[in-house]
Parts: structure tokens; sequence; C-alpha cells
């Protein structure tokens, strides 16, 4: 029994002895499986990002589309978009003094629809050289077919000048079952007024006021930009329309002041109304000062003052030969008047001969009746000298007379 039990004692150890190697090894063995399908599964993960990677490259490449323009080479990411996606369009021009490329995404309205329109600003890459830019599609963007219009300005070799072309193609569509309604007011950006002094601009009958607007709507289109003047009278109100300008992308006038803008203060008002409707309606600050226009009647009396004061310079002169011939001796009497007679003609001379005005004709009235006046006492004093003088004579005869007698 006891060798029995002995036996089976070391059976049992030789059992156990056997049985934990044989359990290390087969962990080791799970351990090492375990390792190899983790990196199995680390390069599956690896290799998967790649393939999409290759994959959505391979679908860019099958979706873009390039078109070929008057311009240039146009590519665009992508044909058919939905809200969210983004566009990226490329131009590679034909010209190589391109000096910069405008453009907009424009929608082909159909029934129901209302005008839109999505400025769009190219920038050049200098790596790629092309001009590029993006845009996302939004939920106020309608369904149906979008057009681009390309400007494009560069430099022409020969002439050194600046030659502006446009193009339009059709580009993208976009699918927008249920677009959000515009009921957005449209929005100024920035009004100007030329040559205006602290906000006031004065003007006159025959002058012009230029003004300039930038406005912009995101979700439709600036449909029309109106400027209101309104005076302080009632139904003194003036209203005008700016014309859009495509490659400066503003509204602009050059209105001119007639005589139906009566004289007082205007202040300007501004009305934005967009493609569905919505109107947007802004008081400035500027006021337009529109001057009295000065008359031909009131000029007269300036082109007057002018000429009395060319025909006081000949009567001055008469006054002035006037008193030199006072003092001129006794024995020049016959020549003294003959004198007379050369002033008279030479201020005939001066006066004007081609405006009689009612002013000029007073004035000579005055200085011929200032003469008539005065030649009656010259004619008085030369009598009166002669009178003396026969008296003389006489006086001198008798003395001589008497002289013989006595002698």
């Amino acid at each position: 029994m006891n060798s029995m039990r002995y036996v089976l004692v070391c059976w049992m150890i030789l059992q156990l002895l056997l049985f934990f190697p044989i359990q290390s090894k087969a962990e080791e063995g799970i351990q090492e499986s375990d390792i190899g399908t983790t990196n199995q599964q680390d390069v599956q993960n690896n290799k998967q990002p790649r393939e999409e990677i290759e994959y959505q490259e391979k679908q860019q490449e099958e979706q873009e589309q390039k078109i070929e323009t008057e311009l240039g080479v146009v590519t665009v990411s992508k044909q058919q978009l939905i809200p969210r996606e983004k566009l990226e369009i490329a131009i590679e021009p034909k010209e190589q003094n391109v000096k910069s490329i405008t453009g907009a995404l424009q929608l082909q309205v159909k029934e129901g629809q209302y005008e839109q329109k999505r400025p769009l600003t190219f920038q050049y890459e200098e790596e790629t050289k092309k001009w590029v830019t993006s845009y996302t599609v939004g939920a106020y963007d309608l369904e149906g077919e979008w057009h681009l219009q390309l400007m494009q300005q560069y430099e022409d070799e020969e002439s050194k000048g600046i030659i502006e072309k446009e193009t339009r193609i059709p580009l993208v569509n976009i699918k927008n079952e249920a677009p959000t309604l515009d009921k957005e007011l449209p929005r100024l950006e920035q009004l100007i007024v030329a040559n205006a002094k602290d906000g006031v601009i004065e003007r006159k009958n025959g002058d012009i006021i230029e003004i300039r607007v930038e406005a912009s709507d995101a979700e439709s289109i600036v449909k029309e930009v109106r400027v209101i003047l309104k005076g302080e009278e009632p139904n003194n109100d003036i209203t005008f329309l700016l014309d859009y300008q495509k490659h400066k992308q503003d509204w602009r006038k050059v209105y001119e002041v007639t005589e139906a803008m009566k004289a007082g203060r205007y202040h300007l008002h501004l009305e934005i109304v967009d493609a569905v409707g919505n109107r947007f309606v802004h008081e400035s600050s500027y006021i337009i000062s529109v001057l009295e226009q000065v008359s031909k009647e009131s000029e007269e009396p300036k082109e007057q003052v002018q000429e009395e004061k060319q025909t006081e310079e000949p009567i001055k002169v008469e006054k002035v030969a006037a008193k030199e011939e006072t003092v001129v001796p006794i024995a020049d009497v016959p020549k003294k008047q003959e004198e007379q007679k050369q002033p008279e003609q030479e201020v005939k001379k001066v006066q004007p001969s081609k405006k009689d005005h009612q002013t000029v004709s007073k004035k000579q009235e005055q200085v011929e009746s200032k003469k008539e006046k005065k030649q009656p006492k010259e004619e008085r004093f030369e009598a009166s000298q002669i009178f003396m003088i026969i008296a003389g004579l006489f006086a001198l005869f008798f003395v001589v007379k008497s002289n013989k007698e006595w002698s």
C-alpha cells in the first residue's frame, strides 16, 4: 500500500511539472497571436485612410470639369452642389499681364423665382499660376442652373493700355428643394458725395452732384438704388436712380442741378431695393444747398457802375480844360474859342457808342447843361474885356489931344 501511494504521488508531481510549461507556452502563443492580429489591424487601418484619400482624389478628378473660354481655361471642382458644399474655381488665363479678375455666380431665373447673384473675388497663386476663388452654397441659394460671369483686366504689350474682357459660361447646378425665403433687407456699405464740406454741398444752377453708393444683399441681389432730395417746403422733393457699374460693383450718378430745383436746402435720403422687393431707407447727414441764381437785371447795375466810372474820367478832363481856359490872356481870345470846340469833339470820341444806357445818357445831358452854363459866363467875361479895351483907347485918345492943345 505504501508503495502504491508513493507511485501515485510521484505521478501526480510529474503531471504537475508537465502541465505548467505547456500552459506557459500556450499563453505565450496566445500573446504572440494577439500581437500579430493587432499589427495586421494597424496595417489595415493605415491602408484605409490612404485608400480613402486616393479614392477622394480620384473622385475629385472625375468631378472636376475644365471649360475652354476666351479668357482661358476654367476649372470647376464640382458640377452638382447642395447647401453647405464648397465650390472651388480656378482660372488659367491666356494673357500674361493680367491685372485683376472679378466675377459673379448668377442664377438663371425660372418662373416663380427671383434674381440672385453672388460676387466672387479671385486671387493669384504664384505656385500654380492660376487665379482661384471659392464659394459655399447657402440656404438662400435657389435651385437651378448658375452661370459664371467673368471680367478680366490685362495690360497690352504694344499699347501699354489696360484692356477689359468679359465672358459668361454655364457652370454648376445647385439642388435645394427647400430654400430659405429672402426676408432680409439689403445693406448699405458706403455713401460718398464728392466735394462735400462738413456734410454740406453748395450748388447753383448748372452745377453737378456726384454720388457713389456701395450696397449688398447676401440673400438675393440689389435691384435698384434711388436718391431722394427732400426739400424744406412740401411737394418739393426730387428723385432719381443711380446706375450700376459692373467693373467697380457699385452704384453711381452725376446729377445736374436745373431750374426745377428751387433755391433752398435739401436733405439726402437713400432707398435700396432688392430683387424680392425688400426696401431699405436711409436718411443721410448730407445737406445740399441750392444757391439763388443771379439774374441779368441784378448784373446790369454792376455794368452801369463800370460805365459811370468810364464817363467820369472825360468829365474831369473837361473841368480841368475849363479852368485852364479862364487863365488864358486877353489877346488869345479867338484862339481860345477854337480850343473850346476841340475838347468837345474829344469828349464825344471818348464816350461809348455801343451801349447807350439810360444812366449814361443822363450823365451826358448833365455834362452838356454844365457846358451851356459855363459858356455864357465866358462870353460875358470876354465882352467886358473888349469894352475895357475900347474905353482905354478913348481915354488915351483924349489924353493925347489935350496934351496937344496945352502945347
